[in-house]
């Protein structure tokens, strides 16, 4: 049985020093933030404005399932990072502290496949 993974901020999961996978979820094909993730975006943009964070800088990363073509997935992956940074500047954090970026189905959750709902995903990678 794998450990769960240790959390952080209530918000995000830690995958790696400097790197988080949000537990913001979308439905297949939709940059719409689920209904149920709500809370989770709003914990984030608390912890992005509190005094230990209100100085950094992220790179806010969208990613897709592989299902539907390349082209599609990197534009669908780019509006689901863009919904989240507008989720958060409506939320009061400044816009020049968030990089939107998006993935497509090119970096899949390690150890899962492409085509896993798990890859709908945002991450957010502290920059400085």
């Amino acid at each position: 049985v794998a450990a769960p993974k240790p959390r952080i901020a209530a918000p995000v999961a830690q995958s790696q020093a400097g790197r988080s996978t949000l537990s913001i979820n979308f439905a297949s094909g939709s940059a719409a933030i689920a209904p149920a993730s709500r809370a989770q975006a709003q914990m984030l943009a608390s912890a992005l404005k509190a005094p230990s964070a209100s100085s950094k800088r992220f790179i806010v990363g969208g990613h897709t399932d592989s299902v539907g073509g390349r082209e599609y997935n990197l534009e669908l992956s780019k509006r689901r990072a863009e919904a989240l940074v507008q989720f958060l500047v409506e939320n009061g954090v400044d816009r020049s502290r968030l990089q939107p970026e998006g993935y497509g189905f090119d970096k899949p959750v390690a150890g899962m496949s492409a085509k896993a709902a798990a890859n709908r995903r945002v991450e957010i990678v502290k920059i400085d």
